[in-house]
């Protein structure tokens, strides 16, 4: 065994997975002065917990004792995946890739996050902002103290017809009419934070969001139209009362966010540091 590969590996892991000496000693139920000397390279690991060290640390045995070779990066890892691959399958991985994303991280995590700043990613100063453009996708990200968002946006079967039907353009001119409107962002912006209860009346909205009770009132009856809110009577001793609930929509505040940038975020530190672009025409033209 190579006491100084090893040393220098655990030290490396254990950085990578953002956990100190004293959380690692508690979850193999080892002192902390055991951990310390592995990674100082004064003692090593017995052959016993190597596989739970590796286990805990999601790498083999062979990591671990400095045989594998380098571990890959993360955007290394998913290069790979592209190689060989024409425009119209590389456009299909991503979306697999984006597809499996999502239920990977959650196990791994699990549900048991209960600090936010856990799972807030930092601004970085080399890629605060970028954006990926091809006429098959658009994708879009920015890392900020102010919004950290991704978006991607795929061509799809229907070429965007329902931009062309009148009815469902009221639809959205409704949402987005709704949102054009200050007071609503400031209801919007309570009934997202921690400090709103799921279910309040117009009251206490009126009072936390500082909008009238009329304003407020009719921006959550509209709320129940856009799915934001749903309603229920409460039967009071005092009379009925309408309970509006709602634990937040985050379509709703994507839009916001979104706007947000594309208003303020063009210039300065949230410019486009990195930018592949061609263009967004991602609708077709029509058959004649």
């Amino acid at each position: 065994m190579n006491e100084i590969n090893i040393s220098t590996k655990l030290s490396e892991l254990r950085k990578e997975k953002g956990v100190t000496q004293e959380e690692v000693a508690m979850a193999l139920e080892v002192s902390n002065k055991t951990v310390s000397k592995w990674e100082s390279g004064s003692s090593a690991p017995d052959i016993s917990i190597l596989a739970e060290l590796a286990k805990y640390y999601n790498v083999s045995t062979d990591t671990l004792l400095g045989l594998a070779g380098e571990r890959k990066g993360t955007r290394q890892v998913i290069a790979n995946e592209f190689k060989g691959l024409d425009r119209q399958q590389t456009t299909y991985k991503i979306f697999e890739i984006i597809k499996a994303i999502f239920p990977a991280s959650y196990d791994a995590a699990g549900f048991d996050c209960d600090n936010v700043e856990e799972i807030i990613p930092p601004q970085t100063d080399e890629f605060p902002r970028y954006s990926i453009a091809v006429p098959e996708l658009f994708s879009y990200a920015v890392c900020s103290d102010d919004v950290n968002i991704a978006v991607t946006q795929f061509r799809n079967k229907a070429n965007f017809a329902w931009l062309f039907d009148e009815e469902k353009q009221k639809r959205i001119i409704e949402l987005l009419g709704f949102l054009a409107d200050a007071d609503v962002i400031k209801i919007m912006s309570f009934i997202h934070s921690s400090n709103c209860s799921d279910s309040f009346t117009a009251e206490y909205m009126a009072k936390n969001a500082m909008v009238s009770l009329d304003k407020t009132t009719e921006v959550l009856e509209k709320s129940c139209n856009f799915g934001v809110c749903s309603k229920l009577t409460a039967h009071l001793v005092t009379g009925e009362v309408t309970v509006y609930v709602s634990s937040g929509d985050g379509l709703i505040l994507s839009i916001i966010s979104l706007a947000y940038v594309r208003m303020f975020g063009i210039f300065g530190i949230n410019g486009y540091n990195y930018n592949y672009y061609r263009n967004s025409k991602m609708i077709g033209a029509k058959k004649a």
